[in-house]
């Protein structure tokens, strides 16, 4: 991720964090106390919480530092993504959105999944259109959640630009000018949290006027309006024969084939460079000698017979004509070298429409 897109904001899943951790420190315990330390907004916290794993276990603790605590704590997230979630839940729902059609051919499932998005896109769009107020549900859910809090907050003004809020037993202090606030759950998320909202109820001032842009109706209809155009069926799509895409050159296993230990009474093999005929006097179908089936040298064509042998069968062996027929790996081995069969390819053309959104060119 650095060297394709250093300037991105890149975090880790917690939930995967902590599976790939717990996979040597199976502890209850010690599961509890990181999911304190990933869900904290708390520099100060995550320290604590961190000291407390070292107390039950010193090397957990630093193999759990092996993991950037700013890519799954909270506390060092940075604030310029409105987004302090530490799993990945929306993409699980993407996969699963689109599992019936990952498990198709790569046009089909190409093609599904283009008509989700713009059924998708539609919709929401719709929806968005009808919210009852300017930001999301979502966000206003949260923002309702922040003002009964703040309703039990006592608010102390410095007479410039700090407020010392206190909730309960804790104490925040926050920065209007700034806009920021020691618990950063506004930094992070954009919304102004219960201490911020208590400052600006005490100056008579809309908390709602501070929520974040990226919650507002405006910017959601601005991600939509992008359409997915309609395209007609595969038959119409043009064909670049410059660009076709022909299936890799098959791979020849070159590591040498083990030879199995010899047992006392195994065969020899016979020569496979004598004539046809001495060949054919030899044969026997191994398919009736279950005994010997697994020790026959595995080649495509004839099997060689053993002379002078005599075969008991088990009393429970199956009726040996009915036994499954052993397919020699030599003689796939041999049909693969001869090359894949190639197949045409259709590649499809795009160009920018005056929105700058890719569409099929015809």
């Amino acid at each position: 991720m650095k060297d394709v897109f250093p300037e991105s904001h890149h975090r880790f899943c917690a939930k995967h964090v902590e599976a790939n951790w717990c996979k040597t420190w199976r502890s209850e315990e010690l599961q509890k106390v990181f999911w304190w330390c990933s869900w904290t907004t708390y520099e100060e916290d995550f320290k604590d919480k961190l000291n407390m794993i070292g107390s039950l276990d010193k090397t957990a603790a630093e193999d759990l530092l092996k993991y950037p605590p700013n890519a799954w704590c909270r506390a060092y997230f940075d604030t310029v993504c409105k987004n302090y979630e530490v799993v990945n839940n929306f993409t699980e729902s993407v996969n699963k959105w689109i599992l019936e059609a990952r498990g198709k051919p790569i046009i089909k499932m190409l093609e599904e999944i283009r008509t989700k998005v713009m059924n998708q896109l539609r919709k929401k769009e719709d929806e968005v259109r009808f919210w009852a107020t300017e930001f999301s549900p979502k966000s206003m859910q949260l923002f309702n959640e922040y003002m009964k809090i703040a309703q039990k907050c006592k608010v102390n003004f410095n007479g410039d630009y700090g407020y010392e809020i206190t909730e309960g037993c804790d104490r925040h202090t926050v920065n209007m000018i700034l806009k920021r606030c020691t618990c950063r759950q506004w930094d992070l998320n954009g919304i102004p949290c219960p201490h911020a909202i208590s400052a600006m109820l005490y100056n008579k001032l809309d908390p709602l006027s501070e929520m974040s842009w990226w919650y507002s109706k405006e910017a959601f209809l601005l991600t939509y309006r992008h359409k997915l155009q309609p395209v007609r069926s595969e038959i119409f799509w043009k064909v670049d024969p410059h660009q076709a895409m022909e299936p890799p050159d098959l791979l020849v296993n070159t590591k040498p084939m083990k030879r199995a230990r010899k047992l006392i009474d195994e065969p020899e093999e016979i020569n496979l460079t004598a004539p046809q005929s001495t060949q054919a006097s030899q044969v026997v179908n191994f398919m009736s000698t279950p005994t010997l089936m697994h020790h026959a040298p595995q080649f495509s064509g004839l099997r060689p017979s053993i002379p002078n042998l005599t075969i008991n069968f088990p009393n429970h062996d199956p009726d040996p004509t009915i036994r499954p027929m052993v397919v020699s790996e030599n003689a796939i081995f041999r049909a693969r070298q001869e090359g894949p069969i190639l197949s045409g390819t259709r590649i499809i053309n795009f160009v920018g429409d005056h929105n700058g959104v890719s569409v099929v060119g015809f």
